[in-house]
């Protein structure tokens, strides 16, 4: 048997299957709570006891989900962080960040700088103890000393996080990335959002800069091919779009850049009409990595 999800606040209470359904009770509902089982015995008592102990954090800690994002293209970092307690959102931030090309972490020390945040925040709100929710390893083992610390930035935040460990007591999560965590799922939108506002000049048009590629309408339409069979099509100056034609597209442009579609575990993107600006994230299978790809559509 696989997962359930329990949810015993959200739209609908009960036990679900899988995590779609799970989400749609729980996705911006306020103060939803709802907790994953392998065991529907399990999953039923979490739903008629909401003063399980085992499943709930004591009152004074706080979980905090991080994550990081990096635009090859705008050479742009930016962390995202989600703070909860008792499956209730209590703060969602999001900033952009430096790195230093010197040590190519890029979206790692966007992390890191995630984590330093959340960290300082909580003490300076004198909150005691604290659970990082992290998907990058690394975060983990630099601050307790498995991994040996050898470029600057991971020796900065070894540093911090040994002065931290002073003021509050510091739990670290792994959380799988890309799992359908929603709150690991969020923490990663927010740092995305932190580099997502493309810079315009006065006249509103797109720095040429931070553009990867420029595809004209004659172009896409021979990548697409026959649109005959798509049911639901929206129309953008000249271009018919919709989630599988964007993602033919992203396919297109990476196996142009020599890349291979088997080593993609995903494949989001987003779509502004006004500028005609499409992103592309690509998450490669081999490595909690991503890859951003800015394109401008020239229609009619």
């Amino acid at each position: 048997m696989g997962k359930l999800y329990a949810v015993r606040t959200g739209r609908k209470i009960g036990i679900f299957t899988n995590w779609q359904d799970c989400e749609l009770q729980v996705k911006g509902y306020p103060g939803a709570q709802y907790k994953s089982f392998f065991s529907r015995i399990e999953a039923e008592v979490y739903l008629n006891d909401s003063k399980t102990k085992s499943t709930e954090l004591s009152e004074d800690n706080l979980r905090v989900y991080v994550d990081g994002s990096y635009s090859e293209s705008q050479k742009r970092a930016g962390f995202g962080c989600v703070f909860v307690r008792n499956e209730t959102i209590l703060k969602e931030v999001y900033k952009e960040t430096l790195v230093s090309s010197n040590d190519n972490l890029w979206n790692v020390s966007a992390e890191i700088a995630g984590v330093l945040y959340a960290i300082e925040w909580c003490i300076k709100k004198k909150i005691p103890s604290i659970d990082i929710y992290y998907d990058y390893e690394g975060l983990r083992y630099w601050s307790d000393g498995s991994w040996k610390a050898n470029k600057q930035t991971t020796k900065n935040y070894v540093e911090k996080m040994n002065d931290f460990k002073n003021h509050i007591k510091i739990n670290f999560i792994k959380v799988k990335a890309h799992s359908g965590d929603y709150f690991n799922e969020k923490a990663d939108g927010l740092a995305k959002k932190a580099i997502s506002n493309i810079e315009k000049k006065s006249d509103n048009s797109i720095k040429k800069d931070t553009i990867d590629t420029y595809i004209n309408l004659n172009q896409f339409n021979n990548i697409i091919g026959d649109i005959k069979n798509e049911k639901t099509i929206i129309m953008c100056k000249g271009f018919c779009l919709n989630d599988r034609i964007i993602n033919k597209l992203a396919k297109y442009l990476w196996k142009k850049n020599k890349n291979k579609i088997k080593d993609l575990e995903n494949i989001k993107s987003t779509f502004d009409g006004e500028s005609m600006i499409l992103n592309i994230e690509y998450y490669q299978k081999k490595t909690d990595s991503q890859i951003t790809k800015i394109l401008k559509l020239e229609g009619k």
